[in-house]
């Protein structure tokens, strides 16, 4: 007995002790909270065109999309002459904008290395008339200007190498039998090798697309990386849950406070590599929303710029990055060394980040009179606004914090108020109606045992009837309400201008306040979708209810039938009540 005791401590010691120096590895990660993303190579200099002809889809991606013959495509090496090209100006720029790590695509889908490589030579010293190494300036820019050095490696999808993963067009190129195997041996794992011992200290490694990666295979990337870099932090798309972190979706954050370490890479535009006729860019407003909502919800946030075939930042990036960097000089507390929300929800206005005895209320839609903030029970200091310390009135009406604000927004792109309070920090983050408003129960926060994940805040192509989503919330004003159910498209992300596919006719069965409502789901009205790019909210009228009382009700939904001939499938992001008067 004496003896199994003392073994079962000696388990708890060496998993406190793995749990210690796993933390100690990921601090600069969980510090920086900020990264950049460089998604530059050959496709660069296509810009989106293909013997003068535009090709859909992201960037990155011409040579599959296209289904461009591999010897076509290699010709791109004959005038890839970046004697223009200036690496050090795009950690200049990271560096302005307050990031503190940046990742480079090492070797992309496509197969083109952008560092010298012995194990192909499909890279930019031996195929190219340019012949140096941009692997090597980009770590030399990186530790010069102090930035955490990461690099992006396709293990999986390789286009121009024979079986290995991803080309499917031509013949010789497909996966089949025990060639991706072969492609490991051959290319992957010493390419691998090549950028991990011949560059210095390397922090990160960007795995990315593991699809039909088996364990053994994506334990040989993890195991190779950590042998040759004892304290890299190795990205969740190497496959098969052994990552150091969660990998979101590109461009999906989370609307939900994540409980684990997550990284989102999102684009500034549609695309990732550049592509001339991509102009929809986000707003500076919109990716300091997407970077406080991330620090917010928990995670880090890695911004990308695709430079031009010529090596230079479209001059959309460099504003953007620009005004980032403006606002950080003056905002950085809510963002550096802050932490999570004490709320697991989002809110509509904006986020909330944290530090001991603060709360920062990072505020992208300005309220024309007053802030309304529900569940903080802590005493409060004061309430000010970050930018100039300029103090806030504020009452309190039952649970709400009520702030008066100025009509007009301080800050151009997003303000930050300032709750100081007493003691540790205490909050009620139940679901919750908005002050005299309505309530709307996000899919994300629902209680899901329908067949289908949520994705970009919807059920992901629910294609039969199962199971259910369902809500425990607070009503605290009384009164006749109107019951919604919001469906959005579904969304091929690697198609980003065209689209996204909708289709009415489901059927659906709410329960709530001892009512059962029955209804088709169809598009009795259509509103933008708040701070969505790719989607609308299609709005159907389930009826009206009426609630006596304030207190905690329960709401659930179940799909009845699910319409399928566009392949959409149903995809609900919301269930809403909203106030008849």
């Amino acid at each position: 007995m004496k003896k199994l005791i003392l073994l079962l401590l000696s388990l708890i010691t060496l998993g406190s002790f793995a749990a210690d120096s796993q933390d100690q590895k990921m601090k600069w990660w969980d510090d920086a909270k900020f990264g950049m993303f460089i998604h530059w190579g050959l496709y660069s200099q296509c810009e989106g065109y293909w013997k003068d002809k535009p090709v859909s889809g992201i960037g990155e991606w011409i040579l599959k999309i296209g289904e461009i013959p591999v010897a076509d495509y290699k010709e791109l090496t004959k005038t890839f002459n970046a004697e223009k090209v200036d690496v050090e100006s795009w950690i200049k720029l990271a560096k302005q904008a307050g990031m503190k790590y940046v990742v480079i695509t090492a070797k992309h889908h496509d197969g083109f290395a952008l560092f010298n490589s012995k194990a192909n030579d499909f890279n930019v010293v031996k195929s190219t008339p340019y012949g140096q190494d941009i692997i090597k300036q980009f770590v030399q820019a990186c530790n010069k200007h102090d930035l955490k050095v990461g690099f992006y490696y396709s293990q999986y999808q390789d286009w121009t190498f024979p079986g290995a993963a991803g080309n499917n067009w031509e013949a010789g190129y497909k996966l089949q039998g025990d060639s991706f195997e072969k492609y490991m041996r051959e290319k992957a794992l010493p390419q691998v090798r090549e950028l991990l011992t011949q560059y210095g200290k390397i922090d990160m490694i960007w795995y990315d697309t593991p699809m039909k990666m088996t364990k053994a295979q994506s334990a040989a990337f993890l195991d190779l990386s950590r042998e040759l870099q004892p304290e890299i932090i190795v990205s969740g798309r190497i496959g098969n849950e052994l990552g150091d972190y969660t990998q979101m979706e590109d461009n999906n954050l989370p609307s939900i406070r994540q409980d684990y370490r997550w990284e989102v890479p999102v684009t500034m535009n549609h695309t990732w590599a550049y592509k001339r006729d991509d102009h929809h860019w986000k707003s500076t407003s919109y990716i300091l929303w997407q970077l406080t909502q991330s620090v917010s919800m928990g995670g880090n946030y890695l911004l990308n710029i695709g430079p031009k075939g010529d090596g230079s930042v479209p001059l959309a990036s460099v504003e953007r990055l620009t005004q980032v960097g403006d606002w950080m000089k003056l905002h950085s507390e809510a963002i550096k060394d802050a932490s999570s929300s004490p709320f697991k929800n989002k809110f509509s206005w904006g986020n909330i980040t944290q530090r001991p005895g603060r709360l920062y209320l990072n505020v992208m839609d300005w309220p024309k009179e007053q802030l309304a903030l529900f569940g903080l029970k802590n005493k409060i200091k004061k309430i000010s606004l970050l930018k100039n310390g300029t103090q806030l009135p504020f009452s309190i009406d039952g649970d709400y914090l009520l702030i008066d604000t100025p009509s007009q927004a301080p800050d151009e792109f997003m303000s930050v108020i300032a709750i100081d309070y007493v003691g540790t920090i205490q909050v009620d983050d139940s679901l919750v109606q908005e002050y005299k408003s309505s309530i709307s129960l996000e899919a994300a926060s629902a209680k899901n045992t329908t067949n289908s994940r949520i994705h970009f805040g919807a059920t992901n192509r629910l294609f039969r009837p199962g199971g259910k989503l369902s809500w425990d919330f607070k009503i605290t004003q009384p009164g006749k309400y109107k019951l919604q159910v919001i469906t959005t498209g579904y969304k091929r992300m690697a198609w980003p201008e065209r689209p996204a596919i909708w289709e009415g006719g489901h059927k659906v069965a709410i329960d709530f306040n001892q009512q059962k409502f029955i209804g088709e789901l169809q598009r009795d009205s259509e509103e933008a979708a708040p701070r969505d790019m790719y989607n609308t909210f299609k709005v159907s009228e389930m009826g009206e209810v009426n609630i006596t009382k304030s207190g905690d009700f329960q709401l659930s939904l179940k799909p009845l039938k699910v319409i399928n001939k566009k392949r959409a499938g149903l995809n609900i992001r919301q269930v809403r009540l909203v106030p008849v008067n």
